[in-house]
């Protein structure tokens, strides 16, 4: 056979094997698309579980398309399947290599498997020193801040008001971070962040305690401010202040104590340090009192009772264990009991603002005895404090549950001019708005309430809310 008729045969062989290969591969390349159309329309009517099936299919035929394995990291992670996004992610990364955003997303899903400290390498790996950076400098700055590593909180919060200079919850967060050991620095952060009404009232409250206590040795100062971070619940940042106290040498038995309770509120254990302290002093009312917060923290409102009783009788004129006495017996439903020591905080501080507000507080919200001394009460406080948008809104809300639905209007939109942030006023303003029949308004004020990202003692009762109005919120997210 001449060459020309081997060259056809081999070409013609050549043909027929690209034939069957086609044939081969015509049912792969048929069902891909398929697989995703039938992903795609799964995942719309909610049925994410069927969508990652259809992708997987997909993926077979086209393991490298990064479009597929996007939609399989995003439906794994809609079904709470953090390891599965992992392995898809890593995928991504072999094909198109590790990027800033790559990093970021693997490290939110280390944080959903609970792997903190793996996801702050990833986190830091991803920062370019550019403005996307804000919100991974914020999780590295709250990261740190939980757990005490201040040089690093300070860092991470230098860095992002560096990227942007007006961001006031940053401003406000390296003032408390700071506070303890640069005290010019922290209050002038605080000052700067104070433009804002979410952060005016702490900022106003911790610029006050300083100049109070200015005359203080740096030790009694730092222990101070410890304390009024705790009646404002800034729990790691008042663990902060009073360990620095201790390093500055405020050795005092309450201290240690007080130390203890912030560690109880953060879920660790501060019995050891607290106990340690009333070995230390037993007769100390302020160790006693402290020993209080950590049985009322715990749920022994028994044992709580004991140690107020004996703080109480060591310091008979000390508003914070009276106001502690009625919250224990507003735990036990004991209303009366809980109005008289309350009242009698009140008295024992009577330009006070925090044990005015309380009391008023109390009235409003536990609806007791308002047609008696209640709403005459929280009156003559608004009329104290006119400014304090707390008070306004416990009298917007006592009016309110009193049917006094003109006057109440007034007092809520009151206290959210003072403070637009006020989530309990936001609150109140929606039942208020539900109640006279703007549903859609009352929607977004408890929308306001439910995504609020701090813990609120009225989320929940925003999420019952909007549920009752036919809004559909997920209860794994801040928000809907």
């Amino acid at each position: 056979m001449n060459r020309a008729g081997i060259a056809a045969r081999l070409a013609l062989r050549l043909i027929v094997l690209i034939g069957c290969l086609l044939l081969i591969q015509e049912p792969r390349l048929l069902v891909t698309p398929r697989d995703i159309q039938a992903g795609d329309s799964a995942r719309q009517n909610g049925k994410v579980a069927e969508a990652i099936a259809d992708y997987r299919a997909a993926l077979e035929a086209q393991p490298n398309d990064l479009q597929l394995l996007t939609r399989l990291i995003e439906s794994s992670l809609t079904v709470h399947r953090p390891d599965m996004a992992t392995q898809y992610m890593r995928q991504v990364a072999a094909i198109q290599g590790w990027t800033p955003d790559l990093y970021r997303r693997m490290a939110d899903v280390l944080v959903e498997q609970g792997d903190e400290q793996q996801a702050v390498i990833y986190w830091q790996t991803s920062l370019t020193g550019t403005a996307q950076d804000i919100p991974t400098l914020r999780k590295l700055a709250t990261y740190a801040t939980t757990n005490q590593e201040w040089k690093d909180a300070t860092e991470m919060l230098t860095r992002l008001i560096a990227l942007a200079p007006n961001d006031d919850q940053a401003l406000y967060q390296l003032g408390l971070a700071v506070l303890p050991t640069d005290l010019q620095a922290g209050i002038t952060y605080l000052g700067q962040a104070a433009a804002d009404p979410e952060y005016r009232t702490a900022s106003n409250a911790i610029q006050s305690t300083i100049i109070a206590h200015n005359k203080d040795n740096v030790a009694t100062l730092d222990f101070q401010i410890g304390l009024t971070l705790m009646t404002l619940k800034l729990w790691p940042y008042a663990e902060h202040a009073l360990s620095t106290a201790l390093e500055h040498g405020q050795n005092d038995p309450a201290t240690l104590a007080f130390l203890g309770v912030t560690q109880d509120q953060q879920g660790r254990d501060g019995w050891p340090l607290i106990d340690q302290a009333f070995t230390l002093a037993p007769n100390d009312p302020m160790v006693n009192y402290a020993s209080a917060l950590h049985w009322r923290l715990a749920g022994d409102t028994d044992q709580a009772l004991v140690s107020l009783n004996r703080a109480h009788t060591l310091d008979p004129k000390n508003p914070a264990i009276a106001a502690e006495i009625g919250l224990v017996y507003q735990m036990l439903g004991r209303m009366d009991y809980a109005a008289q020591w309350f009242t009698a905080a009140s008295l024992l501080a009577p330009q006070n603002a925090s044990f005015q507000t309380l009391l008023a507080t109390f009235y409003a919200d536990t609806g007791y005895n308002l047609n008696g001394d209640g709403l005459p009460t929280i009156r003559k406080i608004a009329d104290q404090f006119p400014n304090d948008a707390n008070v306004r809104a416990s009298l917007g809300w006592a009016l309110f549950t009193s049917d006094q639905y003109d006057a109440a209007r007034v007092e809520l939109e009151k206290a959210l001019i003072l403070d637009p942030t006020n989530v309990r006023a936001r609150y109140y303003f929606a039942v208020f708005l539900e109640k006279r029949g703007d549903p859609q308004s009352a929607i977004e004020a408890f929308l306001y309430v439910y995504r609020d990202p701090a813990d609120n003692a009225f989320k929940d009762l925003a999420a019952v809310a909007l549920k009752r109005l036919g809004y559909s919120v997920d209860p794994n997210r801040t928000g809907s």
